[in-house]
Protein backbone atom coordinates (compact mmCIF):
# COMPACT_ATOMS: atom_id res chain seq x y z
CA UNK A 1 0.00 0.00 0.00
CA UNK A 2 3.19 2.42 1.38
CA UNK A 3 4.61 1.22 -2.43
CA UNK A 4 0.98 2.38 -4.55
CA UNK A 5 0.85 5.66 -2.19
CA UNK A 6 4.80 6.60 -3.24
CA UNK A 7 4.03 5.29 -7.01
CA UNK A 8 0.83 7.85 -6.98
CA UNK A 9 2.95 10.84 -5.25
CA UNK A 10 5.66 10.20 -7.68
CA UNK A 11 3.44 10.23 -10.83
CA UNK A 12 1.80 13.39 -10.28
CA UNK A 13 5.15 15.38 -8.71
CA UNK A 14 6.58 14.27 -12.77
CA UNK A 15 3.20 15.74 -14.30
CA UNK A 16 3.85 19.02 -12.33
CA UNK A 17 7.35 18.86 -13.31
CA UNK A 18 6.55 18.27 -16.88
CA UNK A 19 4.06 21.18 -16.84
CA UNK A 20 5.43 23.95 -14.98
CA UNK A 21 9.17 23.30 -17.64
CA UNK A 22 7.27 22.61 -20.89
CA UNK A 23 4.17 25.25 -21.00
CA UNK A 24 6.09 28.13 -21.86
CA UNK A 25 8.26 26.79 -24.08
CA UNK A 26 4.87 25.51 -25.78
CA UNK A 27 3.41 28.97 -26.03
CA UNK A 28 5.92 30.53 -27.26
CA UNK A 29 6.10 28.21 -30.42
CA UNK A 30 2.34 29.08 -30.48
CA UNK A 31 3.54 32.98 -30.52
CA UNK A 32 5.85 32.74 -33.56
CA UNK A 33 2.92 31.24 -35.62
CA UNK A 34 0.91 34.51 -34.62
CA UNK A 35 3.17 37.41 -34.12
CA UNK A 36 1.77 40.32 -32.80
CA UNK A 37 3.42 43.33 -30.29
CA UNK A 38 2.73 43.42 -26.69
CA UNK A 39 2.04 46.12 -24.75
CA UNK A 40 1.62 46.02 -20.94
CA UNK A 41 -0.40 48.89 -19.12
CA UNK A 42 -0.97 49.46 -15.25
CA UNK A 43 -3.57 52.02 -14.12
CA UNK A 44 -3.00 52.97 -10.62
CA UNK A 45 -5.52 53.11 -8.30
CA UNK A 46 -4.95 56.56 -8.12
CA UNK A 47 -5.84 57.53 -11.23
CA UNK A 48 -8.57 56.26 -11.79
CA UNK A 49 -10.40 56.16 -8.15
CA UNK A 50 -11.13 59.17 -5.66
CA UNK A 51 -8.39 57.37 -3.37
CA UNK A 52 -8.82 59.83 -0.46
CA UNK A 53 -12.20 58.71 0.08
CA UNK A 54 -12.62 55.75 2.32
CA UNK A 55 -14.84 53.23 0.36
CA UNK A 56 -14.59 52.67 -3.24
CA UNK A 57 -15.15 55.50 -5.75
CA UNK A 58 -14.20 55.49 -9.43
CA UNK A 59 -13.00 58.54 -11.43
CA UNK A 60 -15.57 57.27 -14.19
CA UNK A 61 -14.78 60.20 -16.38
CA UNK A 62 -10.96 59.57 -16.54
CA UNK A 63 -11.98 55.54 -16.88
CA UNK A 64 -13.94 55.99 -19.78
CA UNK A 65 -11.62 58.47 -21.28
CA UNK A 66 -8.72 55.76 -21.55
CA UNK A 67 -11.01 52.74 -22.37
CA UNK A 68 -11.93 54.76 -25.43
CA UNK A 69 -8.16 55.32 -26.33
CA UNK A 70 -7.33 51.62 -26.53
CA UNK A 71 -10.36 51.11 -28.34
CA UNK A 72 -9.33 53.41 -30.82
CA UNK A 73 -5.61 52.53 -30.64
CA UNK A 74 -6.68 48.85 -31.29
CA UNK A 75 -8.82 49.57 -34.35
CA UNK A 76 -5.87 51.05 -35.87
CA UNK A 77 -3.14 48.57 -35.02
CA UNK A 78 -5.02 45.13 -35.43
CA UNK A 79 -1.42 43.49 -34.69
CA UNK A 80 -0.93 44.62 -30.86
CA UNK A 81 -2.30 43.55 -27.88
CA UNK A 82 -3.11 45.22 -24.70
CA UNK A 83 -2.36 43.24 -20.89
CA UNK A 84 -4.02 46.02 -18.67
CA UNK A 85 -3.65 45.51 -14.99
CA UNK A 86 -5.41 48.11 -12.50
CA UNK A 87 -4.93 49.36 -9.04
CA UNK A 88 -7.02 48.94 -6.27
CA UNK A 89 -7.45 52.43 -4.90
CA UNK A 90 -10.05 53.44 -2.66
CA UNK A 91 -11.39 49.88 -3.30
CA UNK A 92 -9.32 47.93 -1.05
CA UNK A 93 -6.32 49.80 0.42
CA UNK A 94 -8.51 51.35 2.80
CA UNK A 95 -9.73 48.05 3.44
CA UNK A 96 -6.57 46.47 3.92
CA UNK A 97 -5.28 49.60 6.33
CA UNK A 98 -8.26 48.80 8.58
CA UNK A 99 -7.97 45.00 8.74
CA UNK A 100 -3.86 45.82 9.07
CA UNK A 101 -3.47 42.70 6.45
CA UNK A 102 -0.19 44.60 5.08
CA UNK A 103 1.33 43.44 8.62
CA UNK A 104 -0.23 40.06 10.14
CA UNK A 105 -2.38 37.85 9.08
CA UNK A 106 -4.83 35.83 11.97
CA UNK A 107 -7.93 34.57 13.14
CA UNK A 108 -8.73 38.39 14.02
CA UNK A 109 -8.48 39.87 10.77
CA UNK A 110 -8.76 37.06 8.32
CA UNK A 111 -12.34 38.37 7.22
CA UNK A 112 -10.37 41.24 5.63
CA UNK A 113 -9.21 38.89 2.89
CA UNK A 114 -12.08 38.19 1.80
CA UNK A 115 -13.35 41.98 1.80
CA UNK A 116 -10.07 43.10 0.02
CA UNK A 117 -10.54 40.38 -2.54
CA UNK A 118 -14.26 41.57 -3.09
CA UNK A 119 -13.53 45.25 -3.51
CA UNK A 120 -10.33 44.57 -5.93
CA UNK A 121 -12.93 42.61 -8.04
CA UNK A 122 -15.23 45.50 -7.84
CA UNK A 123 -12.80 48.20 -9.64
CA UNK A 124 -11.86 45.23 -12.16
CA UNK A 125 -15.64 44.65 -13.41
CA UNK A 126 -16.31 48.32 -13.50
CA UNK A 127 -13.26 48.70 -15.79
CA UNK A 128 -14.00 45.23 -17.64
CA UNK A 129 -17.37 46.25 -18.50
CA UNK A 130 -16.54 50.28 -19.69
CA UNK A 131 -13.63 48.42 -21.89
CA UNK A 132 -16.50 46.13 -23.05
CA UNK A 133 -18.92 49.17 -24.06
CA UNK A 134 -16.16 50.49 -25.64
CA UNK A 135 -16.41 47.77 -28.03
CA UNK A 136 -12.52 46.35 -26.22
CA UNK A 137 -12.79 42.24 -25.80
CA UNK A 138 -11.95 42.63 -22.16
CA UNK A 139 -11.94 39.73 -19.70
CA UNK A 140 -10.84 39.60 -16.25
CA UNK A 141 -8.15 37.20 -14.56
CA UNK A 142 -8.28 37.35 -10.80
CA UNK A 143 -4.32 36.73 -9.29
CA UNK A 144 -6.01 34.72 -6.49
CA UNK A 145 -6.76 32.04 -9.33
CA UNK A 146 -3.14 32.42 -10.96
CA UNK A 147 -0.25 33.49 -8.81
CA UNK A 148 1.71 32.05 -6.30
CA UNK A 149 3.94 34.45 -3.83
CA UNK A 150 6.52 33.73 -1.30
CA UNK A 151 7.17 36.26 1.60
CA UNK A 152 5.12 39.19 -0.77
CA UNK A 153 7.04 38.03 -4.06
CA UNK A 154 5.84 36.14 -7.53
CA UNK A 155 7.13 32.66 -7.01
CA UNK A 156 4.75 31.55 -10.52
CA UNK A 157 2.17 33.42 -12.08
CA UNK A 158 0.02 31.57 -14.80
CA UNK A 159 1.10 33.38 -17.96
CA UNK A 160 -0.50 30.21 -20.12
CA UNK A 161 -3.63 31.87 -19.60
CA UNK A 162 -3.06 35.45 -20.53
CA UNK A 163 -1.20 34.34 -23.59
CA UNK A 164 -4.02 32.47 -25.11
CA UNK A 165 -6.45 34.87 -24.39
CA UNK A 166 -4.30 37.21 -26.58
CA UNK A 167 -3.56 34.75 -29.23
CA UNK A 168 -7.77 35.15 -29.97
CA UNK A 169 -7.47 38.79 -29.78
CA UNK A 170 -8.73 39.28 -25.91
CA UNK A 171 -7.63 41.84 -23.62
CA UNK A 172 -6.67 40.39 -20.78
CA UNK A 173 -7.24 42.71 -17.82
CA UNK A 174 -5.71 41.70 -13.98
CA UNK A 175 -5.46 43.71 -10.92
CA UNK A 176 -3.39 44.09 -7.52
CA UNK A 177 -5.00 41.13 -5.15
CA UNK A 178 -4.12 38.91 -2.06
CA UNK A 179 -3.26 36.16 -2.91
CA UNK A 180 -1.75 32.68 -1.35
CA UNK A 181 1.94 33.15 -0.34
CA UNK A 182 3.84 29.81 0.34
CA UNK A 183 5.96 31.56 3.56
CA UNK A 184 3.48 33.61 5.25
CA UNK A 185 -0.04 32.17 4.50
CA UNK A 186 -1.61 35.40 2.51
CA UNK A 187 -0.30 38.10 0.74
CA UNK A 188 -1.01 41.92 -0.71
CA UNK A 189 0.17 41.60 -3.84
CA UNK A 190 0.49 44.90 -6.03
CA UNK A 191 -0.34 45.98 -9.13
CA UNK A 192 3.36 47.20 -9.75
CA UNK A 193 4.88 43.74 -9.24
CA UNK A 194 2.61 42.38 -11.41
CA UNK A 195 3.03 44.59 -14.10
CA UNK A 196 6.26 44.87 -14.08
CA UNK A 197 6.77 40.57 -13.97
CA UNK A 198 4.11 40.58 -16.77
CA UNK A 199 6.33 42.94 -19.08
CA UNK A 200 9.60 41.24 -18.57
CA UNK A 201 8.29 37.45 -18.58
CA UNK A 202 6.10 38.54 -22.07
CA UNK A 203 8.63 40.39 -23.57
CA UNK A 204 6.70 43.53 -24.02
CA UNK A 205 7.21 46.13 -26.72
CA UNK A 206 6.41 49.02 -23.75
CA UNK A 207 5.58 48.80 -20.31
CA UNK A 208 3.46 52.10 -19.06
CA UNK A 209 2.42 53.23 -15.52
CA UNK A 210 -0.74 55.74 -15.67
CA UNK A 211 -0.75 57.83 -12.52
CA UNK A 212 -1.53 61.08 -11.11
CA UNK A 213 1.41 62.60 -12.01
CA UNK A 214 3.00 63.86 -15.11
CA UNK A 215 5.94 61.37 -14.31
CA UNK A 216 8.39 61.18 -11.97
CA UNK A 217 9.63 64.38 -10.02
CA UNK A 218 13.48 66.19 -8.93
CA UNK A 219 13.74 68.62 -6.26
CA UNK A 220 12.58 71.13 -8.35
CA UNK A 221 9.24 69.92 -9.19
CA UNK A 222 10.18 69.00 -12.73
CA UNK A 223 9.86 65.56 -14.26
CA UNK A 224 12.71 63.68 -14.65
CA UNK A 225 12.94 62.00 -18.53
CA UNK A 226 14.95 59.20 -17.30
CA UNK A 227 15.92 56.96 -14.41
CA UNK A 228 18.70 54.16 -14.69
CA UNK A 229 21.03 52.55 -12.46
CA UNK A 230 23.16 55.71 -12.93
CA UNK A 231 21.34 58.45 -11.16
CA UNK A 232 19.17 56.45 -9.59
CA UNK A 233 20.61 56.98 -6.04
CA UNK A 234 21.05 60.59 -6.47
CA UNK A 235 17.55 60.87 -7.13
CA UNK A 236 15.81 58.35 -4.96
CA UNK A 237 15.30 61.18 -2.06
CA UNK A 238 13.25 63.03 -3.97
CA UNK A 239 11.21 60.00 -4.71
CA UNK A 240 8.08 59.37 -2.17
CA UNK A 241 5.06 57.42 -1.18
CA UNK A 242 1.90 57.57 -1.89
CA UNK A 243 -0.16 60.65 -0.15
CA UNK A 244 -2.97 58.64 0.00
CA UNK A 245 -3.86 55.41 2.17
CA UNK A 246 -1.75 52.65 -0.43
CA UNK A 247 -0.09 49.79 1.25
CA UNK A 248 2.15 48.47 -1.43
CA UNK A 249 4.84 51.97 -1.41
CA UNK A 250 3.47 54.10 -3.93
CA UNK A 251 5.90 55.81 -6.13
CA UNK A 252 9.19 54.79 -4.25
CA UNK A 253 8.20 51.27 -4.32
CA UNK A 254 7.12 51.68 -8.27
CA UNK A 255 10.33 52.94 -9.08
CA UNK A 256 12.02 50.14 -7.47
CA UNK A 257 10.24 47.90 -8.97
CA UNK A 258 11.15 49.04 -12.21
CA UNK A 259 14.54 48.73 -11.73
CA UNK A 260 14.42 44.98 -10.26
CA UNK A 261 15.84 41.89 -11.82
CA UNK A 262 12.22 41.10 -12.43
CA UNK A 263 11.23 44.00 -14.36
CA UNK A 264 10.90 44.98 -18.33
CA UNK A 265 13.91 46.77 -19.97
CA UNK A 266 11.86 49.65 -20.54
CA UNK A 267 8.77 51.17 -18.77
CA UNK A 268 7.47 54.77 -18.39
CA UNK A 269 5.64 57.09 -16.26
CA UNK A 270 2.98 59.18 -16.93
CA UNK A 271 -0.26 60.87 -16.34
CA UNK A 272 -3.33 59.15 -17.38
CA UNK A 273 -5.81 61.94 -17.41
CA UNK A 274 -4.51 63.63 -20.02
CA UNK A 275 -6.06 62.96 -23.46
CA UNK A 276 -4.04 61.67 -25.84
CA UNK A 277 -1.05 60.55 -23.38
CA UNK A 278 -2.22 56.79 -23.53
CA UNK A 279 -2.46 57.19 -27.24
CA UNK A 280 1.13 58.38 -27.43
CA UNK A 281 2.44 55.94 -24.83
CA UNK A 282 1.15 53.07 -27.26
CA UNK A 283 2.15 54.34 -30.10
CA UNK A 284 5.89 54.11 -28.61
CA UNK A 285 6.56 57.67 -27.79
CA UNK A 286 8.49 58.98 -24.77
CA UNK A 287 5.92 59.89 -22.10
CA UNK A 288 6.91 61.28 -18.44
CA UNK A 289 9.59 59.51 -17.13
CA UNK A 290 11.35 56.72 -18.63
CA UNK A 291 12.53 53.74 -16.27
CA UNK A 292 15.69 51.96 -17.63
CA UNK A 293 16.55 48.44 -16.18
CA UNK A 294 19.94 47.33 -15.41
CA UNK A 295 19.34 43.62 -16.00
CA UNK A 296 19.69 43.80 -20.01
Amino acid sequence: MKLQTFFISLFFLTLHFFYTNTSDFLLDTLDEQDPYIIHVLKLGGGAITVKEKQFGVARYDVISMICKEIADFLSNHPNHRIIIINGCGSFAHSIANNYELHLRLDQENIQGVVEYHNGAKKLNEILVSILNYNGVRALPIHPMSCTLCSRGRISYINTNIIRLLLKDGFVPVLHGDIVADEKVGMTILSSDQITARLGNKLNACNTGYVTIEQGVYDGNGSVIPEINEHNFNEIKQYIGGSSHTDVTGGMFAKVSELLSPHAPKISYIFHGATPGNLYKFLNNEHIGTKIVCPYY
